[in-house]
C-alpha cells in the first residue's frame, strides 16, 4: 500500500467506508455472496487498496 494511502486510511478510516474494506475484488465478491448489488467506498477500495 502507498505511503499516502496508509496515512490517509489510519486518519479517516471512517469517513470513506461503512461496512466493507479491502481489495475492490474481494469486496465485490463479498457483496455477491450476501446478495448485494452495491457497496459505500468500492471507489475508495479501488483506489486505496488496488495492487499497481
Amino acid at each position: 500500500m502507498d505511503a499516502r494511502h496508509w496515512l490517509y486510511l489510519t486518519q479517516n478510516f471512517e469517513q470513506p467506508f461503512k461496512n466493507l474494506v479491502g481489495a475492490a475484488h474481494h469486496v465485490r465478491k463479498a457483496c455477491e455472496d450476501m446478495g448485494k448489488c452495491w457497496v459505500h467506498g468500492i471507489s475508495q477500495c479501488e483506489k486505496l487498496f488496488s495492487s499497481s
